[in-house]
């Protein structure tokens, strides 16, 4: 049985963004500039805003305050339409269907996926399996997952 579905094709192309992280943001902030018209969802594993990783330790070490370390605000996500799914992460992506199941059990409908996550991958997926998504991953998790072991150089799995 086919899942059912959040979003109906319609004719702006919807884009749903697997990572509410700095560069999955960056690249809808690139989408927003180019005046295209988009139908974005967000989903992101934690329940607020995009912020600076970077700073964390700042915030940790008291030298800074959450809110100076948060790069956009839920507002201009509103004032972008943006839909955002926060709290909630993708769970299972159907290729043939082009949609996602959030963690929440709905099932989203995309024309284009970005996966845009930070999540630690045992293995990447071959070229073949990523079909229209495209993927944005940070240097350690590729290393790692060549050497099939945790990467000395960056101390990660």
């Amino acid at each position: 049985m086919a899942p059912s579905l959040r979003h109906e094709r319609t004719s702006v192309e919807h884009l749903v963004f697997a990572g509410n992280g700095m560069s999955g943001v960056a690249c809808v902030e690139e989408l927003l500039k180019s005046g295209g018209i988009f139908d974005i969802t967000i989903f992101g594993d934690e329940p607020h805003a995009n912020y600076d990783r970077t700073l964390l330790s700042s915030v940790l070490a008291g030298e800074r305050d959450i809110d100076s370390i948060i790069l956009n605000d839920i507002e201009w996500y509103q004032e972008h339409g943006i839909r955002t799914r926060l709290g909630i992460q993708v769970e299972e992506i159907d290729r043939l269907n082009r949609a996602v199941r959030s963690s929440d059990g709905d099932w989203d409908q995309y024309d284009k996926l970005i996966l845009a996550t930070v999540r630690v991958l045992k293995s990447l997926p071959s070229a073949a399996w990523i079909g229209p998504a495209f993927s944005f991953l940070e240097l350690w998790t590729i290393r790692a997952s060549w050497l099939k072991r945790p990467d000395p150089e960056f101390g990660r799995w």
